[in-house]
């Protein structure tokens, strides 16, 4: 899903079906203009998630505001 815009309404739909989806091991979100909104609402859905191994997010707009928010849901995770 890299380099198609989805942003942070994206990411927040997303994060809904990351949260159903027992079986998702990879997402590429890389360059998709994903800001501190949309990483938060990922880092909700990751928490809950832990299938998870890789989570590409190379090339977006985050600030250390929502990376603190996606350590603990890698820790959780």
């Amino acid at each position: 899903m890299s380099h198609n815009e989805i942003g942070n309404i994206g990411c927040e739909t997303l994060g809904s079906f990351i949260k159903l989806n027992g079986t998702l091991k990879y997402l590429d979100l890389s360059f998709n203009n994903v800001g501190d909104r949309g990483l938060l609402a990922l880092a909700d859905c990751l928490s809950e998630n832990s299938k998870m191994e890789v989570l590409n997010l190379l090339g977006n707009l985050f600030t250390e505001k929502s990376l603190g928010a996606l350590g603990s849901a890698i820790v959780d995770n």
